[in-house]
């Protein structure tokens, strides 16, 4: 394990860490309310026990990555499987969901394993794929095909219903494209293709009013004080409550049934009110290092496939901790997307350890060009 650690960039590796035992402190603090200190409760340490499990899971495999050579993931039976696998998955979640007449389901084997959060992986590594090998084949084809299984997914995600990640997956998907200077007349069709998928998965039902209802709750929270717009409220009052340096760990009040889901979707709300602004700034230059070390991998890596997965999970990371911490200020209308590393949920964790470990190993491979930029 030692050998392992000393394998990683620092920076990354002290910036996830930090990440990840604040997401444990706001996962306990959240949890663990009242007299849950004085006696064991299974029910009221689930979400901890959990979490830990996941993430002792998550680093193991991120330290094996770290050692495992990344270009031989880029294999036309490796590709073919692992995509063709997610694909199937996917299409299980739908069948489970159809089969038990659920308004919702985004899991498989009860709520343990949610799929779309690997996917975003998968088709990084699927893009990165077909990018780098587009000299070797016709481009406008196969980029085509990768545009085509891309939308697929999104489509498949849409349906489970998750809009925030079928949404997100076409603009990872259209951002690496254009990265990696996929032709005119691939990425011009592909952009109008997926923005029109876009909205439509952004405005089909469940529904106009269910759109317009987050619209009017962004624009104006008060005016559905006691539907749409009450965790927008609450997450607000989070904020204020906590001002420059919080009330302390543990002693936040929202937590306490006002907030619903202020371990997943509004984590930044629980740290705004405990931690304070300072807190907040804390966590966002967190973030801001680790993104900005993984973009520095991608620039000086000097193979195309491990320069797009880099770029690509760079991109992961920094759309959805900017997305989750907007939505928590209401500077965008809400929509549930996790927190990396910070916010409750097995399958969001590990797929970013799996993440961080495919970054490694780019950066283990030829990492002595950004060392001396250190």
């Amino acid at each position: 394990m030692r050998f392992y650690v000393k394998e990683w960039d620092e920076v990354i590796l002290v910036s996830v860490l930090l990440l990840y035992i604040i997401g444990l402190v706001n996962i306990a603090s959240a949890s663990l309310v009242g007299v849950a200190f004085l006696k064991f409760n299974f029910a009221l340490y689930k979400k901890l026990i959990l979490q830990v499990v996941a993430g002792i899971l998550g680093f193991l495999l991120a330290f094996a990555l770290t050692k495992f050579d990344y270009e031989k993931l880029k294999n036309p039976k490796f590709i073919y499987s692992i995509i063709t696998l997610n694909m199937f998955l996917l299409i299980v979640v739908l069948v489970i969901k159809y089969a038990r007449h659920m308004p919702v389901n985004r899991w498989l084997f009860g709520t343990s394993l949610q799929v779309s959060e690997f996917s975003k992986i998968i088709s990084i590594v699927f893009l990165a794929y077909y990018i780098s090998r587009k000299g070797e084949v016709s481009g406008t084809r196969e980029l085509g095909f990768a545009s085509f299984v891309i939308a697929l997914q999104s489509f498949l995600i849409f349906l489970e219903p998750d809009r925030g990640s079928a949404i997100f997956l076409l603009f990872i998907g259209f951002i690496m494209l254009w990265i990696g200077n996929a032709p005119p007349k691939v990425l011009y069709p592909t952009l109008v293709v997926f923005a029109i998928l876009g909205m439509i998965f952004l405005f089909l039902k469940t529904g106009s009013n269910y759109v317009e209802g987050r619209f009017v709750a962004w624009l104006n929270p008060f005016a559905k004080a006691n539907t749409k717009g009450y965790q927008i409220i609450q997450s607000l009052f989070a904020f204020a409550h906590g001002k420059l340096l919080g009330v302390g760990i543990g002693e936040g009040i929202q937590k306490e049934g006002y907030l619903p889901e202020i371990d997943t979707d509004y984590a930044l709300a629980l740290i705004g009110e405990e931690w304070g602004f300072l807190g907040v700034l804390f966590v966002v230059f967190l973030y801001g290092g680790l993104v900005y070390r993984i973009f520095k991998i991608s620039d000086f890596a000097e193979d195309t496939f491990g320069k797009l997965i880099a770029f690509g999970i760079g991109m992961y990371i920094a759309i959805e901790s900017i997305w989750n911490m907007m939505m928590a200020m209401n500077l965008i209308p809400s929509k549930g997307i996790a927190l990396p590393f910070i916010s409750y949920g097995s399958s969001n964790l590990l797929a970013n350890l799996i993440a961080i470990g495919l970054v490694m190993s780019v950066y283990r491979k030829e990492k002595k060009p950004w060392k001396r930029l250190s």
